[in-house]
């Protein structure tokens, strides 16, 4: 059997759920060919800078963390507060109510807030 032929019997056996991936990876071995950027991508040099002790004492620091169970899952990561936002209901509510988007003592979390303005 040639590599073609065993290409197209692995297609063939995929369940239907995985031919969108299938698809997107073969797309992207003719791309990789065609495509300039990638090409000098691939061809850069790997980084082989040393890291710092700076980094490897960063690095351990946060896989301590991971083994503790200090982690969040990726709904805590996208609902985390940006720096300058408030983090807890109380300072939601004080902020919106210094903007003037709330009512005195109508706290409310700032995501609720944040709905109800983009509803307009």
């Amino acid at each position: 059997m040639s590599i073609k032929e065993d290409v197209h019997r692995l297609v063939d056996e995929l369940p239907d759920d995985e031919l969108p991936a299938a698809q997107r990876l073969l797309a992207s071995l003719l791309t990789k060919e065609r495509d300039p950027l990638i090409q000098h991508l691939m061809q850069a040099p790997i980084d082989d800078e040393p890291d710092t002790p700076e980094e490897r004492a960063s690095d351990e620091e946060g896989w301590q963390e991971y083994l503790r169970g200090e982690t969040r899952d990726w709904e805590g990561v996208r609902n985390a507060p940006l720096d300058n936002e408030p983090t807890t209901p109380e300072e939601d509510a004080g902020a919106a109510e210094a903007r003037g988007e709330l009512k005195r003592g109508e706290g409310r979390p700032l995501r609720e807030v944040r709905a109800e303005l983009l509803r307009g």
